[in-house]
């Protein structure tokens, strides 16, 4: 039989327990001063008591029959039994409670749920991953997902191999997470924007200035593509650069090793191998390609027309 006393403290300030363990008759029970005859709070009845000392306050649970459960003042956690109760080391603020493949996350400060039953098996630090302190990461098995702290809820569940971020919320950036040759895109608040059918891993999605719909997308080896939201086709993130033609929400032109490409409404017309694609001077026309293959005009329904020397 044993007693675990855990802090993690942020000052030195902090010196003393507002709850310790107390031995009786080979069980252990929890009291203020660890007193087995005054300010009982938990009789003894514990084969094992653990409390975790953090910034915001003291956390008890106690073993009983191989199964751990809370030691709070809601009469409703303390009910609950978990093969496993722990303090994330990366935060102060929560619990983690694991049992049956599911995870319930518990507010130190109010001794009380934030989330229950989210589906994982451990808490990840999301900070690594350019996620803010205020989510939890979550793991199931190989797969990841994601918990919001302040929202009290599973905004991605833990289906996925990889989530990333590309900026904070405060400066409205997206949550990205990868499965199966697809990347999904969210909003901080766990609200699909995007399903980007794509087996690049893409990293940065910026919108463009000139259209609501065109988004310019960047893959972890720096290669840029672009995504139309409205229209829902991809230009995989495959070339040095990736612009929309004159403002235009079809046309897409894109710079490879060897020179300009052209896109139209996602397909690729032209190869990047060409010199130049500037707007056509010729009525009925957006645009003109030249290169060493010959020179094209591209009209408004994405047809290509050779241009012939004369």
């Amino acid at each position: 039989m044993r007693i675990i006393l855990i802090a993690v403290l942020s000052s030195l300030s902090l010196v003393g327990f507002a709850q310790e363990p107390f031995e009786k008759d080979g069980k252990w029970g929890l009291s203020k001063y660890g007193d087995a005859n005054d300010s009982i709070i938990f009789r003894a009845s514990y084969d094992e008591v653990k409390v975790e000392v953090t910034a915001d306050g003291y956390f008890a649970y106690g073993l009983k029959d191989k199964t751990w459960y809370p030691m709070t003042k809601s009469k409703l956690l303390n009910q609950q039994g978990y093969e496993e109760i722990y303090a994330p080391l990366f935060n102060s603020d929560v619990m983690v409670a694991q049992r049956d493949g599911y995870i319930d996350i518990i507010s130190i400060e109010e001794s009380d749920f934030l989330l229950r039953n989210v589906q994982a098996t451990s808490v990840i630090d999301p900070v690594e991953f350019g996620i803010t302190s205020e989510y939890l990461m979550t793991k199931n098995e190989k797969s990841f997902g994601l918990v919001s702290l302040k929202l009290k809820k599973e905004i991605i569940k833990a289906k996925y191999s990889s989530i990333w971020a590309d900026q904070g919320v405060s400066e409205g950036g997206w949550l990205f997470a990868a499965t199966e040759g697809k990347t999904e895109v969210y909003d901080y608040e766990g609200n699909k924007k995007f399903d980007l059918e794509s087996e690049e891993l893409i990293v940065s999605m910026q919108a463009n200035e000139e259209s609501l719909s065109l988004f310019l997308i960047m893959s972890d080896e720096g290669s840029y593509g672009m995504y139309n939201s409205k229209a829902k086709w991809l230009v995989d993130p495959l070339y040095i650069d990736a612009i929309p033609f004159e403002g235009s929400d079809e046309v897409v032109i894109v710079t490879g090793k060897k020179g300009d490409g052209l896109y139209f409404n996602g397909k690729l017309l032209l190869e990047p191998a060409y010199i130049t694609i500037d707007k056509s001077s010729e009525r009925g026309y957006l645009a003109v390609a030249v290169g060493k293959k010959g020179e094209f005009l591209l009209d408004p329904e994405g047809g290509l027309t050779p241009v012939k020397e004369e």
